[in-house]
């Protein structure tokens, strides 16, 4: 998987820098960290640096001029890697842009660009945008073909693209999607169970999705102790989270509530009551798991 910045989605929108940095705190540092966990590359414009955060101020100039504060170094730090150093798409090596093809996306600029090269490499952009409800999808066309370039905007909208890199990816996602509360996979004697069934049970993208925006909603009602389709208590503290997927089957997945969310087993449901044996299972992970 690589990315590519989406430089043209930075055109001096902030009114100040403080509104940047809170921007930056809140939905690009953890994401920038998350991408260099996995060595995800991100390939930027060599003049990248150059775009204005706000009407007067470039990255480059906030990179060189901006205060001491612990969130001015936090920052400075990851715009090195978002911005100012290698690796690039426009050198003449790396460039993927075609002359010959005719690329429509939002704003027509310049070509070659970030656009361009996205829909060459068939790879997602990401974005600085102020709104929070920016799609996860920017309409694009090579040579009047539809090409659906994914937009990266705060850590789920990069794990929701790393899902579609790879199912293989899922326990990962799990553990870092944002949320009220964290999530964990456990693991015993070398096994994650709950990634074992959601990867072995051919389930599909669009189940996976499912499977993650509705963790959110399973959150919220037990919190507030609302009895809902999307959970129900199975024994003493163990929990099973119920969700239909692709092919008529039920994925039920059996967790413990405490600080953290954890996912202990699952299955594909064939019986109408909860299989003792997956009941038993989940109490021997529970007790054997240590964080």
């Amino acid at each position: 998987m690589e990315l590519i910045l989406n430089d043209l989605s930075l055109h001096g929108q902030f009114a100040a820098i403080d509104d940047f940095e809170d921007y930056f705190i809140d939905h690009l540092n953890e994401l920038i960290k998350l991408m260099i966990d996995q060595k995800i590359p991100l390939l930027k414009k060599q003049d990248s640096y150059n775009r204005n955060i706000t009407k007067d101020i470039t990255m480059y100039t906030y990179f060189r001029e901006s205060s001491n504060r612990t969130v001015a170094t936090i920052i400075k730090k990851q715009i090195v890697d978002l911005a100012i150093d290698e690796p690039y798409w426009d050198t003449d090596d790396m460039m993927r842009t075609r002359p010959d093809v005719d690329y429509e996306y939002p704003d027509k600029q310049s070509e070659p660009n970030c656009y361009t090269e996205a829909i060459e490499r068939k790879c997602p952009l990401l974005s600085i945008q102020e709104d929070d409800n920016a799609g996860e999808r920017i309409e694009c066309y090579r040579d009047k073909e539809s090409v659906g370039v994914i937009n990266i905007t705060d850590v789920n909208t990069f794990l929701n693209a790393y899902i579609k890199e790879g199912i293989h990816n899922i326990r990962f996602a799990i553990e870092h999607y944002q949320m009220d509360k964290a999530m964990i996979c456990a693991e015993v004697s070398g096994k994650c169970y709950t990634e074992s069934a959601l990867l072995e049970n051919n389930l599909s993208e669009q189940d996976i999705r499912k499977f993650l925006d509705n963790i959110r909603t399973l959150v919220d009602d037990k919190s507030h102790g609302r009895k809902s389709h999307w959970w129900s208590a199975i024994k003493d503290d163990i929990c099973e989270y119920r969700i239909s997927v692709s092919d008529g089957r039920e994925l039920r997945v059996l967790f413990q509530w405490e600080e953290k969310l954890i996912f202990l087993n699952g299955f594909i449901k064939k019986t109408e009551k909860t299989p003792p044996k997956e009941i038993k299972l989940a109490e021997r992970i529970r007790d054997q798991w240590t964080q």
